[in-house]
């Protein structure tokens, strides 16, 4: 019993330093966590709004640009789902396939100043460690016509970028699974021809929403290179609206980069193809090429030009994303109306470049424009070959196409077509 007090002395002394312990080591445990996070002052560049559940940060290029024009987000690691904000603006936006670049278009009626880009990531907001400044871009075109385009400076033309907009382009229609309307395909290529290889065409168009685009062959004498006309852009339309409904092989968004990475107007349903071609050449990844449902990236080139350098577009392909060909049927109704002149199948023929064995299907019958210039060889119902050459390249090479030789026609003979006879090629 001797024991009892000694124990009741323990118990005592238990009761009276545990608490002290616990509040010692509560004290310590408060003092190393984080202050709550400051949602009301202004971040600088890099900062990130609230605590980061991941160390992710992000720069912006172009650091300079334009209302209406395409900009990359390079991130320090993959991130998603994200959301991307200018000036408190929901963006709409194109993920590489490792998640490390997001490609987002600037509004077309941002402000000229300098912004941040925000990204907002696992339930915070991530700001730009860079600023990007907007600017609008200089419209000097003297053209009688406010849709004549030209890029590259081509001798006797002004230089400079027309922004007029174009007229609205209407929806497809809502009608059978294949209708469509074939005279506003968004950036459908027309009578595309180089001025120094080929007859002059000597036409203008007579459908007042058409674009005219020159740019130079890099390489060629000064104002020589390729010309085309082509249908606006409607950048609210849904690619997968029209999915299955256009025939293969169609050219849309004819580009040339450098000399016209700034033209907003080339677009297909909003998408740049000089973007994606850029990040095709950074990631090395095929499949960004297949990004927009129904259409393919083509990255043609220019000989004499830079390996990332030269013409690229989309086609339409009707793939399904995992492959196999969704068979478009309605070939009658496409050889009636698709618009004379149109664009199909562009290659270049330099196995370098990629396309040499690049070939169409027409009515189950597989077609080459190359094979079909150069041999005489058959080609697509209502279409011929043409050959306008590339003058980096040796003789007899360059870019093959089919041109369609029946349907509406938009346009007419005349003696001063766009640009002068000088960049038409005339006398």
């Amino acid at each position: 019993m001797k024991t009892l007090p000694l124990i009741l002395s323990i118990f005592i002394i238990l009761l009276i330093w545990c608490p002290l312990a616990d509040s010692q080591g509560s004290s310590a445990v408060r003092a190393s966590a984080p202050s709550a996070p400051d949602l009301t002052s202004a971040p600088s560049g890099g900062a990130t709004y609230g605590v980061a559940a991941s160390a992710v940060s992000f720069y912006v290029q172009p650091s300079t640009t334009s209302p209406g024009a395409e900009v990359s987000l390079y991130l320090s690691q993959p991130a998603q789902p994200v959301v991307v904000y200018f000036n408190g603006r929901a963006l709409p936006k194109k993920t590489s396939p490792d998640g490390t670049v997001i490609v987002v278009p600037v509004p077309g009626d941002a402000q000229s100043g300098s912004w941040y880009f925000e990204l907002q990531y696992n339930g915070q907001m991530i700001q730009s460690q860079n600023m990007v400044t907007v600017t609008p871009s200089a419209s000097t075109s003297t053209s009688s016509n406010p849709n004549h385009h030209y890029s590259g400076t081509p001798t006797n033309v002004p230089s400079g970028i027309d922004r007029t907009p174009p007229a609205p382009t209407p929806a497809p229609y809502a009608g059978n699974a294949q209708s469509v309307d074939w005279n506003n395909i968004p950036g459908l290529v027309l009578h595309l021809f180089h001025n120094g290889n080929q007859a002059n065409p000597m036409i203008d168009s007579t459908k007042t929403n058409l674009y005219f685009f020159g740019a130079y062959d890099l390489g060629a004498p000064a104002g020589i290179g390729y010309c085309w006309w082509m249908v606006p852009d409607n950048p609210n339309a849904n690619p997968a609206d029209w999915f299955g409904k256009l025939p293969p092989g169609l050219v849309l968004g004819l580009k040339h980069y450098p000399i016209q990475k700034l033209d907003i107007q080339i677009s297909v349903f909003g998408n740049n193809p000089i973007y994606d071609a850029n990040l095709w050449h950074e990631l090395g990844d095929e499949n960004i090429r297949y990004w927009i449902k129904g259409l393919s990236l083509e990255i043609g080139g220019d000989e004499g030009a830079k390996s990332d350098e030269g013409f690229v577009w989309y086609e339409t392909t009707n793939y399904k994303e995992s492959g196999p060909y969704v068979g478009f049927t309605n070939w009658e109704e496409a050889e009636e109306n698709l618009p004379k002149g149109t664009v199909l199948c562009l290659k270049h023929s330099y196995p370098d470049h990629h396309q040499n064995d690049k070939t169409v299907t027409w009515r189950g019958i597989t077609y080459d424009p190359e094979k079909s210039y150069k041999d005489g060889a058959a080609s697509p119902p209502t279409f011929i070959a043409r050959y306008g050459g590339d003058l980096g390249a040796s003789s007899g090479e360059g870019f093959f196409w089919f041109e369609k030789t029946t349907g509406p026609d938009f346009f007419q003979p005349t003696t001063n077509p766009p640009g002068g006879l000088h960049l038409l090629g005339g006398a």
